[in-house]
């Protein structure tokens, strides 16, 4: 691509636009044309007729923006936006042959069914392509591209008045057939430009949806830092949050869920479609901005903060801002609401954990008190970028805890604030859909099974026993500050790869063997037993969980 990134996604976002410049064109054209002697004259239209030629046109835009959204969810932005230019251009035909003012009436109605599923998608598609640094300036497109069309409609209109005469039906014709021309041209050219990576990554299409990111900020270069931060937030999981929404609805509790994306919300709601009288949801799409949770919280009681997922980049500040502005502007948002009562962080065990790792002969507890210092001007950088990554993204965790103390130390908040830290968290995962969707802590245990090769302790902690310790730490009589690490009794990956053979004996995907290397992470999760009641869900129920459910989506697909 020899344009810079983000003139490639200008111009794409420009010519996206055309579809407001319809809608534009359309209401500028029309007042021109029930007004010339020529329309006047041959249908013999009086004021109240002329004037439902006008007003079925906002009815039926009102019926296109109301299935544009499913439709664009459904088949995607650029089927929507194809189908939106079409009927736009049947509308036009109609309108631009018109015998008797039914075709009129009919041509209108059309083409405003077009024109509202295109200027209800197309402003999403072009939200979804561009970079946030220009975003807002890509979205304004749609109002000055409605300004230039009703621009572009009095000239012309004005030119043929001058130009036909009074029993010339070209005085209207000509004005109202040139609005298909840019919908010939929407309609086809859209194919050419490149599906929204959102909606593809939301819809399993990792692969295309990672490369169209590529494509669109890094001059198709997968690897670029910003793209693979991008590609990770799109993806974001939910597994821990799922989960853990459906634990609450079954104790009772009515929900507001914080999404990132709208498009997320449906998925939510299909998992959690018994409990809909009870929930609600709330769109914060970026974390970092201080003012990402404003009057989010009124009328809460406790609030749930999950830990950001692991982030592919090698740049600090991917790690270290929404993990500590994440976690310290939910803190001081609640910080304002007097409803809520207390505040559950969900960290992780690295959170406990110094860089330099568990001191040789240690056992890690909730009272270690190990010296988490450390310098965030230093150098990061492992053997390998996926060891750098993992630097970073255990430094993003004690950043975020420590933030969290200083938050309780300094501020005093009138709420209880009750830390979560899990180790590695598998289990079924109630949003994923295809094989190609595992992601997260699931996807490291599954790749370790499958490549013979663990890149993490085999400590484990399943994702219900995650859910239901926030449940019991939202008790009254768990203390203010207390603190619980969870997980399950210590574990080999020798442990793993006798149970694979138990259970799978067949399984020629699974390559662990039972002289895979180890990696120490001693850990106890006995407080968390004795004070939260957690009866943690065993080691094999645990690797049938993910196995289960993965080998039976591969084999949906197939």
């Amino acid at each position: 691509m020899a344009l810079p990134p983000k003139w490639y996604q200008f111009l794409v976002c420009v010519f996206a636009s055309l579809g407001s410049v319809l809608y534009g064109y359309d209401l500028g054209v029309i007042a021109e044309a029930i007004a010339s002697p020529s329309l006047i004259n041959e249908f013999n239209a009086d004021a109240t007729q002329r004037g439902a030629v006008t007003s079925v046109f906002t009815g039926g835009a009102f019926f296109g923006a109301f299935f544009a959204g499913p439709m664009g969810d459904y088949s995607g932005r650029k089927i929507t936006i194809l189908i939106g230019a079409v009927i736009f251009l049947l509308g036009g035909c109609l309108q631009t042959a018109a015998q008797n003012l039914s075709y009129l009436y009919a041509g209108r109605a059309i083409a405003g069914l077009g024109v509202g599923i295109l200027v209800m998608i197309v402003p999403i598609y072009q939200a979804e392509i561009a970079h946030p640094d220009i975003r807002g300036r890509i979205t304004s497109l749609q109002q000055l591209m409605l300004g230039v069309g009703s621009l572009v409609a009095a000239w012309i209109s004005w030119g043929t008045f001058i130009n036909f005469a009074d029993d010339d039906s070209r005085q209207w014709r000509i004005s109202l057939g040139i609005q298909m021309v840019p919908a010939v041209f929407l309609a086809g050219l859209i194919i050419l430009f490149p599906e929204s990576p959102r909606w593809l990554i939301d819809h399993g299409k990792l692969d295309e949806g990672l490369q169209t990111l590529a494509r669109l900020h890094s001059r198709g270069d997968i690897n670029d830092s910003w793209v693979q931060i991008e590609f990770e937030q799109i993806r974001a999981t939910g597994f821990i949050g799922s989960t853990t929404a459906l634990a609450a609805l079954k104790a009772g509790y009515r929900l507001r869920i914080a999404l990132r994306r709208e498009s997320q919300i449906e998925k939510i709601k299909a998992v959690l479609s018994e409990y809909a009288d009870s929930l609600e949801f709330s769109i914060v799409p970026d974390i970092v901005d201080e003012s990402a949770y404003a009057g989010k919280l009124g009328g809460v009681d406790f609030v749930l903060h999950i830990a950001s997922p692991l982030a592919r980049t090698l740049d600090k500040n991917d790690y270290f801002d929404p993990a500590t502005k994440g976690t310290l502007n939910i803190l001081e948002e609640a910080s304002k609401v007097a409803s809520v009562k207390r505040v559950i962080i969900t960290a992780s065990i690295l959170s406990l954990i110094p860089l330099a790792g568990i001191p040789e002969g240690g056992l890690l507890t909730e009272k270690s008190g190990l010296d988490l210092s450390f310098d965030v001007d230093g150098d990061f950088s492992g053997p390998t970028d996926a060891a750098t990554a993992f630097k970073l993204y255990h430094a993003s965790k004690i950043l975020a805890h420590n933030a969290t103390l200083d938050f309780k130390k300094q501020k005093s908040p009138h709420f209880d604030i009750v830390t979560i830290h899990p180790t590695f968290v598998y289990g079924h995962d109630l949003l994923q859909t295809t094989a190609e969707e595992i992601g997260g802590t699931n996807g490291l245990l599954w790749n370790a099974l499958t490549s013979g090769e663990p890149s993490v302790s085999s400590s484990y902690v399943n994702v219900q026993d995650v859910a239901t310790a926030h449940i019991k730490a939202l008790d009254s009589r768990i203390a203010d500050g207390s603190s619980y690490i969870l997980a399950a009794k210590q574990i080999t990956w020798k442990e793993v790869a006798q149970l694979l053979k138990k259970n799978y004996a067949d399984g020629e995907l699974f390559k662990l063997t039972e002289n895979a290397s180890e990696i120490s992470l001693p850990i106890d999760g006995s407080k968390a037993e004795k004070e939260l009641g957690i009866d943690y869900v065993s080691l094999e129920t645990t690797i049938k969980n993910v196995v289960d459910q993965n080998l039976g989506l591969i084999e949906a697909r197939a």
